[in-house]
């Protein structure tokens, strides 16, 4: 386990290294390349977990640990393969931020709340990913329905405060009818679903009601 001085130590080291990097970038005596970002981003990055490894109460150091490894693939990817991060550049960063948060949950159920980040970044990555082949309207559309999924997980996923989660349900209907509003369903089939809705709701109040007085 890495301890607290060795922490300052390792940290003091990469402030050194980036200083230099950029006054040699900015003075032109060299010439710094994806490369060698690529390296030191996955290398401050390290140094963020390793926080959290030597305190796992400091889990805020997986945001910034996650984003910095994002960048470091992302920079190590233009190096190596050039096309994919210009098609796929936003997806690995919002991917990378996203897992941030549900690592902060696995960690500690707890925190259900990261749940709520987690899933709104993956639902962006999933955009990012689709842009080219989506509408305006159905990108729209896909991110409330996204949202409304990202507050249906809270009720149902293992956490200690599961049976006061229930509220999230709420949001989940609002957003997930807005979705489905926005992606353009034809009026007819949209008051279909509508009716339907409406029977599904009046007969759970009315199952839980006889269930009760049973």
């Amino acid at each position: 386990m890495i301890k607290h001085l060795d922490i300052k130590i390792l940290g003091g080291v990469a402030l050194i290294v980036i200083g230099i990097a950029l006054l040699g970038q900015n003075t032109g005596l060299f010439t710094i390349g994806n490369l060698f970002w690529g390296i030191l981003f996955f290398l401050v990055g390290v140094f963020f977990i390793s926080i959290f490894i030597n305190n796992r109460q400091h889990w805020w150091g997986l945001i910034p640990a996650y984003g910095l490894l994002g960048v470091s693939i992302l920079l190590l990817l233009e190096t190596i393969l050039p096309p994919i991060p210009e098609m796929l550049g936003g997806v690995i960063i919002l991917t990378a931020l996203a897992l941030a948060f549900i690592h902060i949950y696995i960690i500690d159920r707890q925190n259900w709340w990261a749940l709520i980040p987690g899933g709104v970044l993956l639902t962006l990555a999933a955009i990012n990913g689709l842009e080219e082949f989506l509408k305006d309207t159905y990108a729209g559309g896909l991110l409330f329905i996204g949202m409304g999924l990202t507050f249906a997980s809270l009720p149902l996923l293992p956490s200690p405060q599961k049976d006061l989660l229930k509220w999230a349900w709420i949001p989940a209907g609002i957003l997930f009818f807005i979705g489905i509003y926005i992606l353009g369903i034809s009026e007819g089939l949209l008051q279909i679903i509508g009716a339907i809705l409406l029977i599904l709701i009046g007969l759970f109040f009315i199952i839980r009601t006889l269930i009760r007085r049973l």
